[in-house]
């Protein structure tokens, strides 16, 4: 690949062939590896800050000293990308709840969870394209994940007929224990409180 000078994930993630080469996120899976640390192994000349000025990139440094970039999603193939890249990150580090997700997605794909959400991709939705690629089901932690978003809806819609609330805050006040909390809705939606009560506002 000609980047034996500059062995940065990000640019080997830019360069490898698919199918020729493993994806750096399949090898930091299978060895439980950081780049750094491979580059290393591998006596690579690798140091996150001299990598980082030599691709002439603003870049951010993780905990391990690797490089990463924020990715822009708004383009539709570097979304394509970056969803096939958390599936397999769900696979590799066996991820059950959006937490954990959360909590490597930017170190280990560059792109944090909040991006996802931003782009109409919360954790559910990417754990439904999963089970679609590989037929398998991930077990998990929220009791509600096995519900769409419009069946979650539609419970708080039937509850806040049936006791006369008018509104999305009193839901939260009055909600049984049995339905789904306002923090639930909103980050399933992927949209603020007050768009939610505008929303059930129009459906009441």
């Amino acid at each position: 690949m000609g980047i034996q000078d500059n062995p940065s994930m990000t640019k080997y993630q830019e360069m490898y062939a698919r199918g020729v080469a493993p994806s750096p996120n399949s090898v930091i899976g299978r060895t439980g590896k950081s780049w750094g640390v491979l580059m290393k192994e591998l006596d690579f000349d690798y140091d996150g800050k001299k990598n980082i000025v030599k691709a002439g990139k603003k870049n951010t440094l993780d905990k391990n000293g690797n490089s990463y970039r924020s990715q822009r999603l708004s383009n539709p193939e570097v979304l394509k990308n970056k969803l096939n890249e958390a599936i397999e990150l769900i696979k590799n580090e066996h991820i059950t709840s959006a937490k954990d997700f959360q909590r490597v997605s930017t170190e280990k794909i560059g792109v944090s969870y909040k991006t996802f959400q931003r782009h109409g991709f919360p954790f559910t939705k990417i754990v439904e394209m999963y089970e679609d690629k590989y037929g398998k089901k991930v077990s998990v932690g929220s009791k509600y994940a096995n519900k769409s978003n419009a069946e979650l809806l539609n419970m708080v819609i039937e509850y806040m007929r049936e006791n006369n609330i008018n509104s999305f805050s009193k839901y939260g006040e009055k909600r049984t224990k049995d339905l789904p909390s306002s923090s639930v809705i909103t980050k399933r939606l992927n949209k603020t409180f007050k768009e939610v009560n505008e929303l059930i506002k129009v459906l009441l």
